[in-house]
């Protein structure tokens, strides 16, 4: 999939001096999730932002930065939209995945965790939606999806 193909490009991203083609591959990765139309189609793409924010997310540059806050937002707005069109059962796993992406993001770059919102709104607006929502994916049937949101909470 090309979740798995971005995923593994990262690892040609070891330094600041391939940001043109980390640029590359965030650009990519947000068209493909924008376009996505299921569920099943943004959950690799969630993985390769996680790896983003793992590989990238302790650099101290603004570029890199934005990157990262421009894959959680679309990503965000996937898992809204998706959890809209397919019904809050289907897209609990997918949203203990973003619980997963939010959890390395916690880790790397907390500071820009804590800023993320949409246009207009407050900072910090999708980590206290996400909060939100993760007692309806704990009553999930999934135990993967549970898990993920504990070590998320």
């Amino acid at each position: 999939s090309i979740g798995k193909l971005l995923t593994d490009s990262l690892l040609l991203v070891e330094s600041e001096e391939e940001l043109p083609l980390l640029n590359e591959l965030v650009a990519l990765a947000k068209t493909v999730i924008t376009k996505s139309t299921s569920s099943s189609s943004v959950a690799p793409m969630l993985t390769f932002v996680e790896q983003v924010v793992d590989q990238h997310g302790t650099k101290r540059n603004d570029a890199i930065h934005n990157m990262i806050k421009d894959l959680i937002l679309v990503s965000y707005e996937a898992i809204l939209s998706s959890g809209k069109a397919e019904g809050s059962e289907h897209s609990q796993l997918i949203a203990a995945t973003m619980f997963k992406t939010l959890s390395s993001c916690a880790k790397r770059c907390p500071l820009l965790l804590l800023t993320i919102a949409r246009d207009g709104k407050e900072p910090g607006e999708v980590i206290h939606c996400c909060m939100e929502a993760s007692p309806q994916t704990l009553k999930s049937n999934e135990p993967d999806a549970i898990v993920i949101t504990i070590r998320f909470l």
